[in-house]
């Protein structure tokens, strides 16, 4: 499916993919991307060296679309789920990679939304190691308002340096901690985003 995906990506958008080697191998990582298309899902995955986890809104369980998501280890949620929430931290504490959008919704601008405390709060809670991760060029071929996605409009996937973090077991500790890495991770996705749209 990997194999696939890339192909497609190569073929019909020319994708480029940067700092792979920013991903650890072992241990539990936490890899957010910004969020503008329809296309993320499949892009934030078939370069990691490793296996991945990520969470998919139920509602597009219900299309063909649910085979695919499935394929890449998808995982349903209902939005505001606490057992979505439960999910997602045993899967950090076993050790896995799993996918996380900060901003929590896909921009409809291309710009970089509002983070919520998501990522920054289970990285914290878990020890994770956060992989700031940008897509540019997504949101030119398939904006979420359209129908079918626009050929030969190139993407460029890059995984940044990461976020390390220990674990925070104090309470008023780690709410402190939130809004200081998300201020990072925004910076991170914001100047890269800006700078591929300026270009443009």
């Amino acid at each position: 499916m990997r194999l696939l995906l890339f192909s497609y990506f190569r073929i019909c958008h020319g994708v480029v993919i940067r700092g792979v080697r920013n991903i650890p191998l072992e241990g539990p990582v936490l890899i957010a991307p910004n969020h503008t298309s329809f296309y993320d899902s499949q892009l934030t995955g078939f370069a990691v060296p490793r296996p991945i986890y990520f969470m998919a809104h139920a509602k597009y369980f219900k299309w063909c679309l649910g085979w695919l998501i499935s394929s890449l280890r998808g995982y349903p949620i209902e939005i505001g789920s606490r057992r979505a929430y439960a999910t997602m931290l045993r899967l950090l504490e076993e050790g896995r990679c799993l996918v996380i959008y900060p901003e929590g919704t896909r921009s409809k601008t291309g710009e970089v939304g509002p983070l919520q405390d998501g990522v920054a709060r289970m990285a914290l809670t878990t020890g994770a190691t956060i992989v700031p991760m940008t897509i540019v060029g997504a949101h030119d071929a398939w904006p979420p308002r359209q129908k079918f996605p626009k050929f030969c409009r190139r993407i460029v996937i890059k995984y940044h340096k990461p976020i390390l973090l220990e674990k925070v077991e104090n309470k008023t500790e780690l709410k402190r901690r939130i809004p200081e890495i998300n201020e990072q991770l925004n910076k991170i996705l914001t100047t890269r985003v800006r700078a591929w749209r300026k270009c443009r």
